[in-house]
């Protein structure tokens, strides 16, 4: 189950805590990753509170069952809590006006700054309890960038990332949890381009997925390219960076050098 990926971050040392940054493309998707980012801390006993905003629990729940990871029972047993992006988009059209102030999409309807505090705060008052018993906690934000097709201004999801990144640390600013954010952004969407260099300046480390410049393949599905701050030299100015390739399968995913896979030789 995504051993090569769980293996080559583990031998990078790159921090499992702190803020990850995933990124795609239309044509990449990041979900099975997000999936084994997510089933892999569930199993180790953290609890999860996942935000999404661009595909439905039911999405996540058939790429956990191919996993063999039953993401329903977990919910059930209060491990895994849902935040449904695309339920309560639909509700504030229901919903009475004098109840719209407290809704959590109410930026739809109402012109204000701060337009995802809101939201913020549904996530806050999720995780807290867990915070609050000293449990460790994740937070997964999927897809950020929908937020742009709503209105929301580019530096309103940064501030959003600002706020979603404290809220995994404790009193005395270390990490007591980790936030993992997704976006997409292809090279021709300038503002979803802004929203991921952005939050990757926020980041400790960024993976991102893109389709090959050369076009399609059978066997090579795209680029990986793993950026990331080493946690023993605190004071280091640039990432370090690795650049792979992969190959997505029903229940795996196969990393390998550029130019290295097996058909290629």
């Amino acid at each position: 189950m995504f051993e090569a990926v769980k293996n080559i971050l583990g031998d990078l040392e790159v921090d499992s805590s702190g803020f990850l940054l995933v990124s795609g493309t239309a044509t990449t998707s990041p979900s099975p990753l997000v999936t084994h980012l997510m089933t892999t801390s569930l199993a180790s006993n953290q609890k999860v509170c996942l935000v999404l905003l661009h595909n439905t629990f039911g999405h996540y729940c058939n790429i956990g069952s191919k996993l063999g990871f039953n993401l329903k029972q977990h919910q059930e047993q209060g491990s895994l809590k849902v935040i449904e992006g695309l339920k309560l988009f639909c509700e504030i059209f229901t919903t009475d006006a004098s109840d719209i102030d407290s809704h959590p999409f109410s930026f739809i309807q109402r012109t204000y700054e701060n337009q995802l505090c809101s939201i913020y705060h549904l996530i806050k008052k999720n995780v807290l309890p867990w915070k609050e018993v000293g449990e460790k906690v994740q937070i997964i934000v999927e897809n950020v960038t929908s937020f742009l097709s709503l209105g929301v201004k580019t530096e309103e999801i940064v501030l959003f990332g600002h706020y979603c990144r404290n809220l995994v640390k404790n009193s005395s600013s270390t990490t007591s949890g980790s936030l993992v954010m997704v976006t997409t952004a292809d090279k021709d969407d300038d503002a979803a381009t802004q929203v991921t260099n952005s939050l990757m300046h926020l980041a400790s480390a960024h993976i991102s997925l893109r389709g090959l410049q050369t076009g399609s393949a059978r066997e090579v599905h795209g680029d990986l390219r793993l950026k990331w701050f080493e946690s023993r030299t605190p004071t280091q100015c640039l990432p370090t960076a690795l650049h792979m390739q992969y190959k997505m399968e029903e229940r795996n995913m196969k990393l390998f050098a550029p130019g290295m896979s097996a058909n290629v030789l």
